[in-house]
């Protein structure tokens, strides 16, 4: 699902993408270093938090001063 989502994020015109991951999702972070290695403009923050405001505050050093898409897979993907 996540890798969907930045590729879509990609076709769109996305500069830079953040994420946050809990720390237990080992496969996902895999993936996401390795598409960091082939040139995706990726983010990752691994940490756990306690809500998704709380992942947006820990992502907000990342979002500047314009548009910016958040978006959440964990509420439908344990």
């Amino acid at each position: 699902m996540i890798v969907r989502l930045i590729d879509i994020f990609m076709k769109v015109g996305a500069d830079r993408i953040a994420v946050i991951v809990n720390p237990a999702s080992k496969l996902t972070i895999d993936q996401l270093q390795r598409m960091s290695a082939a040139g995706y403009p990726l983010d990752i923050v691994v940490k756990k938090t306690e809500s998704p405001m709380h992942s947006l505050h820990e992502l907000a050093p990342f979002l500047g001063d314009g548009y910016f898409c958040a978006t959440t897979v964990d509420t439908v993907f344990s």
